[in-house]
Formats: structure tokens, sequence, C-alpha cells
């Protein structure tokens, strides 16, 4: 079989896996199978047997597809694995922070075990193996991501058997990865995360600042193992043996072998096994004598990770790999030619090396874009000179840091003294990284609608582009403007549509506050931004959910108090929108979330101004009343110094609109909602006070308002009980329509001229 016919099947399989994770209907699969086979065969180049197999192979996908999605709903959601509050298992990798993965010996899959504050505090939780039997006690929580446990003790267990040799062996090489892991820390010290998500593709303990500086720039890559790692190290393999002793075929098996083992030993990571894979095969290819065909072991790539497990096909990192690397198969060439033929004449001498770069980055990055967009919102403009500038760091780097560890174990000093000058490769790195990102051009952003507006565009343009007597100049015109309508009109239409009507989205942050509201206008309010996220930017809650609206700019930024769970988004926010003012109640306190937040936002340049009881503010023809905090009760709490309890200055606001009220209250306690509630009278829409606990929601103010919707924002199964029973309660007596985001994710209301609101939800 030929090269084109392998990528034909790989894309049948493709389609089949997604349709089945997508729960496409089966009737409908059938159907669309269906009408693949019936199709009137126009030419000659696609005889029926080669459209029999692929819809075959489709079907065969399609099985694969709902057999993993079943697996995944089924697999683990067992009351006995939710609620067992001792678990037996072994970590992935040592657990040099407060959480490390852990795959349990139950049955019931892996999950995050985070060393709780309560925990014992003269354990040494960073003693403990990666790839050896513990015990861990404690209780199983519930997270936006999925269930976590909270440890309170750890004990080593006892191995049991010899088991499978597959199952020695994996576990052999998550020891031995462990074992690297801490000998780069010992040799590295705090530059050791960035070498261990270089060298063996583990990114934890990596700061954020470091991950969002890559991401910015567009270098994201370089930090996962990919092909161009397992190319670096085949060529060093390569230049060790070298091919005039060896021969090219034989030189090609060793390092195809000596490739191998090293993606097994970082624990096949999906990009560095497309990147094997194919290297093997092009290998082999070469060892026969046979003239390797890039798409057909790109094809054979695919087929092979999606038929060992077909839910890989819904990673992000699947998808950029192959993405990226069908990138370069297809226009890498056809690029070097052009530019070679613009640029690489006598008048006008680029280096031949430059050229290379550039057409490989821009055939990856073009390929990638869509996919870049869908999952992170944001398209790095700086990734191809950035990465052009990384790449010779981390080619010098990532051979440095393997033979540097190498030499420690045979010569401490020496590998210390090689660790010394890779140090500085990371060093300048790292500051590519952050120059770049810093760069007031570096990234565009784009939301998750706009890519499938683009992406219906490109699919409509080529559909018109095939019709008899369109040229290639005509289709790249049409191509062009049915990008830039799908692109440039879809943030219009969203701009446009809700106008005259009054939006309010409590966005499920998880355990903490963040409420956005549109005027009919379309100006923006964000009240608080949920608490401080390990996700890049472009992934943290508020930030995704306010691009995916259209949002670039926010007239007003309130921040009800200073706790991390109402302020620590705030940063991602400011360095992500164009923010007009700050409003908050401007109490002093020591905590470092803060800290951040007020460095950021001078960065920014941001007006600040002290919230007070009576101001009155304008958004538009919406205003905003500020009931409380007062000058009194801010002074009160800033004498208490480091004792201050910053809910007693919780910014408590009224938000109106021809008839409507909302009334935001932030985590002020009972007393301040009493003092507040004669004020206040019937209320349309309450964001209920410090997540539905007992300090606030009294009977009192109930009654005196009476809210026809009651917001609460919590997360799943969180460890203070929110919101409590007897506040659900309260608000059912006075007949509040209660909407949560631990339940019902993020809640929109829409509220309409004539008084009427609708209420939409996630879930």
């Amino acid at each position: 079989m030929t090269a084109a016919p392998i990528a034909r099947v790989a894309l049948a399989y493709v389609f089949g896996v997604a349709a089945g994770l997508l729960s496409v209907p089966v009737q409908v699969t059938l159907l669309l199978l269906f009408g693949a086979v019936a199709w009137p065969i126009r030419t000659s180049r696609r005889p029926l047997t080669l459209r029999a197999a692929l819809v075959m192979t489709a079907a065969a996908g399609a099985v694969a597809g709902y057999g993993s999605s079943l697996k995944t709903i089924v697999g683990t959601s067992s009351p006995a694995c939710d609620a067992a509050e001792v678990l037996t298992g072994r970590f992935t990798a040592p657990p040099l922070t407060d959480r490390a993965r852990l795959v349990r010996a139950d049955g019931c899959g892996a999950l995050t075990v985070v060393l709780s504050p309560s925990g014992p505090t003269n354990f040494e939780w960073s003693s403990i193996a990666a790839g050896r039997t513990v015990r861990v006690r404690g209780r199983m929580r519930q997270g936006r991501n999925g269930p976590w446990f909270s440890a309170t003790a750890i004990e080593l267990g006892t191995d049991g058997g010899p088991g499978p040799v597959w199952q020695r062996f994996r576990w052999a090489a998550v020891r031995f990865r462990g074992e690297l892991v801490r000998r780069i820390h010992h040799l590295y010290g705090d530059q050791a995360p960035l070498v261990t998500a270089l060298t063996l593709a583990r990114t934890e303990g990596l700061d954020r600042h470091v991950r969002d500086a890559f991401a910015g720039a567009g270098i994201a890559h370089l930090l996962a193992i990919s092909g161009f790692h397992v190319g670096v190290v085949a060529g060093l393999v390569s230049a060790v043996l070298g091919r005039r002793f060896w021969g090219r075929r034989r030189t090609r098996l060793v390092a195809a072998l000596v490739t191998s083992s090293y993606v097994a030993l970082i624990g096949f990571p999906v990009s560095a096994c497309r990147a094997a894979l194919i290297f093997v095969l092009t290998s082999l290819s070469v060892s026969l004598g046979r003239v390797p065909s890039r798409w057909g072991a790109l094809g054979l790539a695919a087929l092979i990770l999606l038929w060992i497990d077909p839910r890989e096909l819904s990673n992000a990192g699947f998808q950029l790999s192959f993405a990226g690397a069908a990138g370069l198969v297809a226009w890498a060439r056809p690029l070097e030619v052009w530019l070679i033929g613009r640029f690489g004449g006598r008048s006008v001498r680029v280096p031949r090396v430059l050229i290379s770069g550039v057409a490989a980055g821009v055939a990856a990055t073009v390929a990638t874009l869509p996919f870049v967009a869908w999952h992170f919102q944001r398209v790095a403009l700086l990734g191809i000179p950035a990465t052009l500038v990384a790449t010779p760091l981390v080619s010098l780097a990532l051979p440095g840091s393997l033979l540097s560890v190498a030499l420690s174990t045979v010569w401490l000093d020496g590998g210390a003294f090689m660790a010394g000058g890779v140090s500085v490769l990371l060093d300048a790195l790292s500051a590519v990284a952050r120059r770049s990102a810093d760069t007031p051009i570096a990234s565009a952003w784009l939301s998750s609608t706009s890519v499938l507006a683009g992406g219906a565009g490109v699919l409509f343009a080529l559909w018109i582009a095939r019709r008899p007597g369109v040229g290639a100049r005509g289709r790249r015109r049409l191509m062009l403007l049915w990008v830039a309508i799908g692109i440039v009109g879809w943030p219009v239409l969203l701009g446009v549509e809700g106008r005259g009507s009054l939006d309010l989205w409590m966005i499920d942050v998880g355990q903490g506050d963040a409420i956005a509201i549109r005027s009919p206008a379309g100006s923006w309010m964000l009240i608080d931004a949920g608490p401080p996220s390990e996700a890049e930017i472009p992934a943290q809650p508020v930030v995704r959910t306010l691009r995916s609206l259209g949002v670039s700019t926010i007239d007003m930024l309130v921040l009800t108090h200073p706790d991390a769970d109402h302020i620590g988004g705030v940063p991602g926010v400011l360095r992500s929108f164009r923010v007009r003012r700050v409003l908050d109640p401007s109490l002093p306190v020591g905590k470092q979330v803060y800290a951040d937040v007020i460095s950021a936002a001078r960065i920014e340049a941001i007006p600040w101004t002290s919230a007070r009881a009576g101001q009155r503010l304008s958004v538009d023809d919406v205003t905003v009343e500020v009931l409380h905090p007062s000058d009194s009760a801010v002074a009160a709490e800033s004498r208490a110094g480091p004792g201050a309890e910053v809910n007693r200055v919780s910014v408590v606001l009224r938000v109106s609109w021809q008839d409507i009220d909302i009334v935001l209250t932030g985590d002020a306690y009972m007393d301040v909602e009493e003092s507040l509630a004669e004020e206040l009278g019937d209320i349309d829409i309450l964001k209920v006070g410090h997540h539905g606990s007992l300090t606030s929601t009294s009977p009192t103010f109930l009654r005196a308002t009476r809210p026809g919707h009651a917001l609460i924002s919590s997360g799943r199964s969180n460890r203070y009980g929110h919101p409590a029973p007897l506040v659900l309660s309260r608000l059912s007596d006075v007949g509040a329509r209660i909407h949560r985001t631990d339940m019902h994710g993020t809640v929109k209301l829409r509220v309409s001229g004539d008084g009427r609101v609708r209420v939409d939800a996630d879930r």
C-alpha cells in the first residue's frame, strides 16, 4: 500500500474515533458511512474497494470511540472509588511539592493527592520515592477538573508479588525516572523544574510565570518532549556512533533503538511517541533499502497510538503534535523552495539554515493555528522568531543536561561543573521567553467561537473554490475573504448580540467568586476574579469565559475584599484585558496575593479608587451604588493590623437598571446585611454572601429583600460545606430561585427591559 492510502486510512479512523468520542448518534454515523459508500464515483482514481476499506476503517474507529467514551463515563465513578478513605497505590513521580499523582492499586485509575495542611508536620513528603507502594489516609474531594484526595497521613507499603512483566518494567522505569528527577534537583537547584521539563517531560514544580512566558512567546512546545527533542537525541547518537564506521542503515537502527528507550524512560508522552514511531518506521524503511514515506509513517503512527488509546484524540497535545507534523510534511519543503527562490539568490544572501528554519516554523505554525486558538484562545505572533532564537539554546541545553546527569553518576563534581555551563544556557532561554512574552505584540487573542466561525469560513471557501471556473488566485482570495468574515465578523456579532438587555454571568471558578455584568450598551463590569489558578492565563476560568464572550475592555473591576478566593485571578485578568479602573476597600493587609494584585495594577498604570458607602458610579445607563464599607469600618479593621477580618469590610453593591435591582454582597456578614435591609427593600437578584455560609444571609435580611433569584458561587464538594443547608432552606422559604455553580456550572441571567429574567446554565 502506498503512502496516500495509508494516510487516508488513518484519516478515516480518526473521523470514526471522533464520532464515537463526541457521542454522535449511531443512526447518524451509519447514515454517513452508507452515504460515503453509495456516493457516485466520478474518477477512476478512487476505486470502490478503497472507498469500502476506508468506510470499514471509519466504522472500526467509531466502535473504538464509542467504547472509550462509555469506559470514561462508567470506568472509575463507582461509589467505592469515590468514598475511599485509605488509598493504596504508587506515585508516578517524586512528590517534590505538596501534590503528586497516584495510581491506585484498586483499579480506580489515577488521581492527584494533596498533602493537607492539617497533616503530620514531622512528615517528610519529599522522602517518598516514585514507583514504591504507599498507603495514603485522608478524604476524597471533588474539584472542578475531577476528584482529588486530601492526605492527612502517608506510610510506606509493601510491594506485591512479581506481577506481569510489563508492570514490573513500568514501575522500574518510574523509579529510575524518579531518581533522575532527584539528581537533577541536586545539580540544578531552582532551575531543576525547567530541566526536568526539557529532558523528562515532567512539569511538576515549574513556576507558573515561567510557563506563561513560554506560552506567550509561542515556544511552549520546547517544554514538551516532541519531534525536536527526539531528533536531538537521535542526532547525538548518530554523531557518537559515526556513519562512516557503522554505516547509514545500522546507525539509523541503533539511533531508533536508543530514542525508543528514551521515550519509554520518560513515560511515553504522546508527542514523543509520535516522533519516535515515525523515526523507527523511516529507519526500518532505510534499513530495507526503501525510500521512507513521511505521510505513510505519520498515518501509521496515528493509527498505532489511537489503537492503543482512542481517547488520546481529544487530547490537545495529540492534536497539536500531529497537526504540526502534518504541516511540516505538507508545506515545509515547498515553502523552503519558494523562500530560496526569493531570498537565496546572489542579490539577497540569506543563510540556508535560516531559510529552512523559517519554512519549518511557518508550516508548523499555520497547521497548528486552529488547534492552538481553540484550546488556548491565544495565538503567538512572535512564535517563529522566538523559536529561531530559542532552538539553538535548547539544542545545546538538552544534550548538555543529559550528559551532566550521566556524568554525575560516576563523577559528581564533573557533573556539577557541566551543569553550571548548562545553567547559563537555561538563563538565556528563560530571558528569551520573558522578553518575547512581554512584547506588546507577542500574542493575539481569539475566542473559541471565532475559531469555529473561521473554520466554517475555510470549509465554505474550499467548497466554492472547487466550482468550475475558479482559478488558483480566486481560491486564495476566497479563502482569505471567508476567514476574515469568520474571525472578524463573529466578534462583531457577539458585540451586537444581547444589546438592549442587561446580562450577568456568575462564572464557575470553583470555591471563589467572579461575576461579570454587561450593560445594555455593551460595557463590562467584573466583580471579583476567583481564586489563583495553576493553569496558564488563557485557560484560567475568568479569562477563558470573558474571551469567549468577546470581551476586550473591562470598564470597572470591583474587588470586594482581599481574600485569595476573590482576587487570586486578578493578575491574569489585568494581563489579558484593558481595565479602565479598579474599586476596592483599600484595606492594607499583609497577604501576598493582595501585594501581587497591587503590583500588577501598578505595572499596567490602572486608576485605583477606594470603595466607600454612598458612592454612585455609572456604566452607560447602569447605576452602581456602594452600600458598604464605611470609613469607620475600614478604620476599625486597619487598627487590627494582621488580625484584621477582611470580610467585615467586604464591598456591597447595588446594581440598578430601569426597575431591576441586583445586590452583590461579597462575603459580608449578617450584621452588615441587616443594617442595609430596610434601605434595599425588594430586590430582583441577590448574590448570596460568603458562598452560602451561615455567617451571611440572615432570615431578617431575606424577609426584607425577598429576592427573586439567588446566586451561590461555591466549589463542588468543597471542604467548607458551602452552601449550608439552612441557608438554602431560608432562600426557599422566601421563594427565591436558587442557582449554584457547584451544581449548574457558569450561570447566565439575561434581564430584558420589561423586567423578565432568563436563566441559562452550563449543566
